[in-house]
């Protein structure tokens, strides 16, 4: 399997929890001012600290934006195979039970899907710059 179509199926499988660190990390960046008020922790401390947050939430946004994106700009029936399979955590037999499809042919057409998600990324400007920004994103998550 390609980096790129490793990222692709690490940035689906941690699509939904993506908005829940991104509530995570805002509620941190609260407690931490809070305890500035009280005198916990000193100034640089706490900027340090929000800034690290700020910059980590900013590239979950990032990633839950590209997903959310690219599963749109997809042709419909590879992006729902994706969907339903990543997103909705459907089994082979429920995705091949809703596609009409042969259970056997549900890991080759997820395969193919993959496959598209990764070009539909790279045509929105996705250079190894930005898959690699991706992959570095992915690693507070994961």
């Amino acid at each position: 399997m390609t980096q790129k179509k490793h990222i692709a199926k690490t940035l689906l499988s941690v699509y939904p929890q993506l908005d829940g660190f991104i509530r995570y990390q805002h509620k941190f960046m609260n407690e931490l001012i809070k305890e500035s008020f009280h005198g916990f922790t000193s100034a640089e401390e706490i900027i340090s600290d929000v800034t690290d947050r700020l910059v980590k939430r900013d590239q979950l946004k990032f990633i839950e934006s590209m997903t959310k994106k690219t599963l749109r700009s997809m042709p419909h029936e590879q992006g729902k195979i994706l969907w339903s399979f990543f997103i909705k955590n459907k089994s082979k037999d429920e995705l091949a039970a809703e596609l009409g499809i042969n259970p056997r042919t549900v890991y080759k057409q997820i395969d193919k899907a993959l496959d598209i998600f990764v070009r539909v990324l790279q045509r929105h400007e996705m250079n190894a710059t930005v898959f690699n920004q991706i992959n570095r994103a992915l690693s507070l998550v994961i």
